[in-house]
């Protein structure tokens, strides 16, 4: 009931049944209710579908790493968007053509290696029969008294004796000084004191290791190429020493030198350049990296010096 007075005396009474008040209440719950069932499935819908959407492109982003797990790299994630997968996909796909560039690389430099160690062991070969066929010499001259021909042969079969080193790569940086004394020897029988060497080494480095056989390539370069110039004997320095965490090697001489031109081109890693001082370089870079190798300095009129370089 609701009772209401007038200005003019009058009052009036207005008498509302209970059930229609509750009648509207039912149907604006109804109403209230199916608005809310109407939203929450339209809810679920858009969940279902974005989550749809999103577990979609998920899936593709998983299907991808799972093949570069498996060492496929061919394949890349085609996902379109502007969103935090999309960025994230485009990494994987940034990761996966690096991933490829670097197995490339890596097989690339294996095969190096293997043909490295292949010819280093096909080299061993003739070697160990020289070896022996020498040391049958020696013991053949000292018998005669050819005390000459004895030591020439003594110290061709400490050569490689010593550059041998049983098959192994890795020898002492003293053993490595020693098979080039031995090589410098060998060519003092053959060219008399048209040359000199003089030795400037840090024995505190002796008992460390190194690739062999990178020294006495560049010795022999040295002999070969600079020696029998108008300027006299020639002098080759031979020198050891540490800088920092590198260990350096230096052959250098005192020859004709060589134009940057001829530098460039024994540098380049061709065949026809030179294979002692490409194969000196490439096993160096295969074994320490990058980092490390051969480096040439000439000048005409002025010598060479060549520096190795390993990593202590």
């Amino acid at each position: 009931m609701v009772y209401n007075r007038m200005d003019q005396g009058w009052g009036t009474v207005a008498l509302i049944p209970l059930e229609d008040i509750l009648k509207e209440t039912r149907d604006g719950v109804r109403n209230i209710l199916g608005i809310a069932g109407a939203s929450l499935l339209l809810a679920l819908g858009m969940v279902l579908l974005i989550s749809g959407y999103f577990n979609g492109r998920i899936r593709s982003l998983a299907a991808q790493t799972a093949k570069i797990q498996s060492g496929d790299f061919k394949g890349r994630i085609q996902i379109r968007g502007n969103d935090e997968i999309e960025q994230l996909s485009r990494t994987v796909n940034n990761m996966t053509e690096r991933l490829e560039g670097l197995v490339q690389e890596l097989y690339h430099k294996e095969l190096s290696r293997r043909d490295a160690e292949l010819y280093a062991l096909q080299s061993q070969i003739n070697p160990h029969f020289l070896y022996n066929t020498l040391s049958a010499i020696a013991s053949l001259a000292i018998r005669r008294g050819d005390a000459q021909i004895s030591s020439l042969i003594d110290h061709l079969s400490s050569f490689y004796r010593i550059s041998l080193n049983k098959g192994m790569k890795y020898i002492l940086i003293r053993n490595e000084l020693e098979i080039t004394r031995h090589y410098i020897a060998v060519q003092h029988m053959r060219f008399g004191d048209q040359f000199q060497e003089v030795y400037e080494l840090d024995e505190e480095l002796y008992p460390y290791k190194t690739l062999k056989l990178i020294l006495q390539p560049f010795v022999e370069n040295a002999v070969n190429h600079a020696m029998g110039t108008e300027s006299g004997v020639l002098h080759i320095f031979i020198r050891l020493y540490r800088r920092q965490d590198v260990i350096c090697f230096e052959v250098e001489d005192d020859g004709p030198g060589m134009s940057e031109d001829k530098v460039r081109y024994l540098e380049a890693d061709r065949p026809e350049a030179g294979f002692g001082i490409r194969s000196v370089d490439e096993r160096i870079r295969l074994a320490y990296g990058e980092d490390f190798g051969v480096r040439i300095k000439s000048a005409q009129g002025k010598g060479t010096k060549v520096m190795v370089t390993i990593p202590v």
